[in-house]
């Protein structure tokens, strides 16, 4: 039999009240904080220039060529991840195997980086958009020739052979002499 029994601590009211006050005056200096921050970022935000300023190198290099820097927009990287992708969403991509994908990063073809431990490669996604371009033209190119291939091997379909399948028509015709 379990003799160990729990004891409930009974705190006195004043302290219960003692830490109720305590709490509303933090909430309260946290609900100060957070309007003065506020306040402070319309005012911040009032003060900047809706360009941000220019080196004066930049300023003088833009003059002598009679270029307006106003009219350029400010580059706005793209989020992050979006630069690379793993070898299998290249694969995915291109249609090529993983195994190629990686044999291209190996060969320099394609540019990656190769990360440490199982983690693989991680693919310049612009390389894997190039790649994919250039599979596709190829493809369209080969549909647009006339005679071309049909089989997956690239071969041409070749002749078809209607007899039906047996052991003995198995094997492919030979050519007899004449």
């Amino acid at each position: 039999m379990n003799t160990a029994v729990k004891e409930q601590t009974e705190y006195p009211a004043a302290t219960l009240a003692a830490l109720a006050e305590a709490t509303a005056q933090i909430q309260a200096a946290t609900a100060q904080i957070q309007a003065d921050l506020g306040a402070l970022r319309e005012e911040l935000r009032a003060d900047l220039p809706l360009h941000p300023p220019t080196w004066p190198s930049e300023q003088d290099w833009a003059q002598e060529y009679g270029i307006d820097l106003g009219k350029f927009a400010p580059f706005e990287a793209p989020p992050l991840g979006t630069y690379t992708m793993t070898v299998a969403e290249a694969a995915l991509e291109t249609g090529l195997g993983e195994e190629q994908v990686r044999r291209r990063l190996r060969a320099g073809t394609l540019r990656g980086v190769a990360q440490t431990g199982k983690a693989g490669w991680r693919v310049v996604r612009a390389d894997v958009d190039r790649l994919a371009r250039e599979k596709s033209a190829q493809r369209d190119e080969r549909r647009r020739k006339p005679g071309a291939t049909t089989s997956a091997t690239g071969r041409g379909a070749g002749p078809v052979d209607s007899r039906p399948a047996t052991p003995a028509n198995l094997d492919p015709p030979r050519s007899h002499p004449q």
